[in-house]
């Protein structure tokens, strides 16, 4: 049950001071205890997160995000405090008080609010619904109209095309004679085969627009390797495979996310291209 929570714009001073920077949110039993703070701004402007208690139940998003989004408020109070240029000291504050906003949309549903996110969803944008990516919050993808978490959903990636170099390491070439290599894609999940693409032979511009889904957890890590595949290599498979099949090949370029990179590379709305080595592989991403 809410029992106080509100923003507010007042009249504190626009001077950008020391503050005390501590969590904001408490857990107790079945309740989240929510201290007050105010955030001075420009303008004799503050926004202000009143003392409140609310019960977790009636929460919009998951507890994680309300703990992530209070710590992440706590990170930019001491940037403030650290800022030696009053420029910097401003950009850093402004950033606080737009989490501590977003705290409040988060942790309270209040009457009028534009954010509405479809029932049984866990994710939220200030609108309420979205069409792309880029409508939700750095952490969340859009998925049937509405804001989701990243780690909450699979997704899938299509391996549209690549272009790959010329040569190896030491201007080497992949096949005798200076023949092309027979691209093939293997997917790694926390450095488990998931799904492998099937080669193409002798093509230094293969063409795959085939699909591979996965689920990824926090804290999980994406590899992407592009092997040459020997095709007379017993090892080798020429169907897209899952579990342990097909690990014969010379490596040609490898691409590994985590953390916010991870984040960054699942939230592309189109498709889009990694290089490395001279190598160019032509991605998409789909939240499913």
């Amino acid at each position: 049950m809410l029992i106080l929570a509100f923003l507010t714009v007042g009249t504190a001073s626009a001077k950008c001071k020391k503050m005390k920077c501590k969590p904001l949110v408490e857990y107790h039993g079945n309740a989240i205890r929510v201290e007050g703070v105010e955030v001075p701004l420009p303008n004799n402007e503050s926004v202000t997160l009143a003392k409140g208690e609310v019960d977790p139940e009636t929460l919009h998003v998951p507890t994680d995000r309300v703990k992530e989004l209070d710590a992440t408020a706590v990170r930019y109070c001491e940037a403030v405090n650290a800022a030696r240029k009053d420029e910097a000291c401003m950009d850093m504050l402004m950033q606080y008080a737009e989490h501590i906003e977003e705290l409040n949309h988060v942790l309270f549903e209040q009457p009028g609010s534009s954010v509405s996110p479809k029932e049984g969803r866990t994710g939220y944008s200030l609108t309420g619904t979205c069409e792309a990516n880029t409508a939700c919050s750095t952490d969340n993808v859009c998925l049937d109209g509405a804001c989701e978490p990243v780690f909450s959903v699979r997704y899938e990636l299509t391996f549209k095309g690549a272009e790959v170099a010329s040569v190896q390491g030491m201007d080497s070439s992949w096949d005798p004679f200076g023949g092309a290599p027979d691209p093939l894609i293997r997917l790694y999940t926390d450095d488990q085969l998931t799904c492998e693409i099937q080669h193409r032979q002798d093509d230094f511009y293969p063409q795959w627009n085939q699909s591979c889904e996965v689920k990824v957890d926090q804290g999980s890590s994406i590899t992407i390797v592009m092997v040459d595949a020997d095709p007379e290599d017993s090892l080798v498979t020429m169907t897209p495979v899952l579990g342990e099949a097909g690990l014969g090949g010379e490596h040609i370029v490898e691409f590994q996310y985590t953390g916010s990179a991870l984040s960054d590379f699942l939230r592309h709305d189109e498709a889009f291209a990694i290089s490395a080595n001279g190598t160019t592989l032509n991605v998409a991403v789909e939240a499913q």
